[in-house]
């Protein structure tokens, strides 16, 4: 398996993780294509796939989105579905500063899992984000909308979040502050 990760996607990289979504999310939870294609539009780094090259498939991916403290509320309390985020509420890394961050995703297709896709492409966010945090735009919180079981644990184990409540759309709420999330990114990287 020759893995490529990269933020570079085209329209039918978004179809596709929609695609992957379908295989674990309800209809309702998951961004059409068009969104998730304004969304990327918006900051380029808000998701990074990893393609099969041998394959030219999509094997899975993951969105970090920064957003605004308007949004960041609203999915802390539980009370939005992220499929109503809007380009508006999305912030790009012009300056220095500190941001919070949605952790939106983390989908890998069903013929790929168990290859370490997931950890693969966190590798790459570490790496990103380390970075920037040297050019001084710095996540101060992070939220995440733990759809699955699967994801609960995701958040719970590699990103060191704590649950803190449920949503309106009966999944479940994590939070992680800065310092245990860059213990955690640091430590994705080794």
């Amino acid at each position: 398996m020759n893995i490529l990760v990269t933020s570079k996607l085209s329209k039918g990289n978004h179809i596709a993780m929609a695609k992957i979504e379908a295989n674990y999310f309800e209809h309702e939870l998951i961004a059409d294509y068009e969104t998730t294609i304004k969304w990327h539009d918006s900051n380029e780094d808000s998701c990074i796939i990893a393609l099969d090259k041998d394959t030219g498939l999509i094997a899975g991916h993951m969105s970090f989105v920064p957003v605004d403290n308007y949004f960041y509320d609203l999915m802390l309390k539980g009370n939005f579905v992220d499929t109503q985020i809007t380009s508006e509420h999305i912030i790009q890394y012009k300056h220095p500063g500190i941001f919070k961050l949605y952790f939106c995703v983390v989908c890998v297709a069903p013929s790929y899992r168990g290859k370490n896709i997931s950890r693969i492409i966190l590798k790459e966010y570490a790496r990103r984000f380390l970075e920037l945090k040297e050019r001084g735009i710095i996540f101060s919180d992070i939220v995440a909308d733990a759809i699955t079981e699967e994801g609960r644990r995701f958040c719970q184990n590699v990103l060191g979040m704590s649950f803190v409540g449920g949503s309106k759309h009966q999944s479940k709420i994590m939070h992680v502050g800065a310092n245990i999330f860059y213990e955690k990114l640091k430590n994705n990287l080794l």
